[in-house]
């Protein structure tokens, strides 16, 4: 493990686009996440309109559907978005940054980020929010699953399961300072847990911070 010191925005895109299929393999079974996307559902209107921010090779996409919701998943790693695109025709993928969306403000009811905002540089990480903030609905809700921990750290792929030596980005948040920060870009946290476990998901973090909010 090596201390990030730039954005490496490009270093962790590329990671996924050459992990791509061995994650997707790896990521299939959501049995972990399946309270989560439930207890989502359930703060959406019927057939609301939900983007999965980082979606990676979609499977989410698929469970956010079955729980009957319109749903366009976003990703900046092509590798990802054509498996998205070949295992799941009910959802949309649409290649983007997550940092700028070509969204309408205040058109969305919902937006899922499982595991992709920490990639996001921590400097960047209020505009994000605020990115989010102006793509949301009043009332709309934002669920995000981030790595309890401190600092960032840049992570050699170097492992015979992804099959890749590219690094990828990740940055740490202790649970009250995520909280705070969801809070400061005009959300109300509507629930929060610390998921630990799946440890070989969480380099270098002490456990998943999954929170619920709604913006104001």
């Amino acid at each position: 493990m090596r201390r990030g010191t730039g954005d490496h925005v490009l270093e962790t895109i590329a990671f996924y686009d050459q992990a791509a299929e061995r994650l997707a393999a790896r990521w299939a079974d959501r049995t972990v996440m399946r309270s989560h996307l439930d207890r989502f559902a359930g703060l959406l209107p019927p057939a609301g309109l939900v983007v999965d921010l980082g979606c990676g090779p979609g499977h989410d996409c698929e469970e956010l559907i079955a729980r009957g919701l319109r749903v366009v998943g976003v990703d900046f790693a092509l590798a990802m978005l054509r498996i998205g695109h070949a295992r799941y025709p009910a959802a949309d993928f649409v290649r983007q940054d997550l940092r700028r969306l070509a969204v309408h403000s205040k058109s969305l009811d919902g937006v899922w980020a499982c595991a992709s905002l920490i990639h996001v540089p921590r400097r960047q990480i209020r505009s994000v929010l605020g990115e989010i903030g102006r793509v949301l609905k009043p009332g709309g809700v934002l669920f995000t699953s981030m790595q309890g921990g401190s600092g960032q750290a840049l992570i050699q792929g170097q492992d015979e399961e992804y099959g890749t030596e590219m690094r990828r980005l990740y940055v740490y948040y202790r649970p009250d300072r995520w909280y705070s920060l969801l809070e400061e870009a005009g959300f109300a946290l509507l629930h929060a847990q610390l998921d630990s476990g799946a440890e070989s998901l969480n380099p270098g973090g002490v456990c998943w911070i999954a929170s619920f909010a709604r913006r104001l």
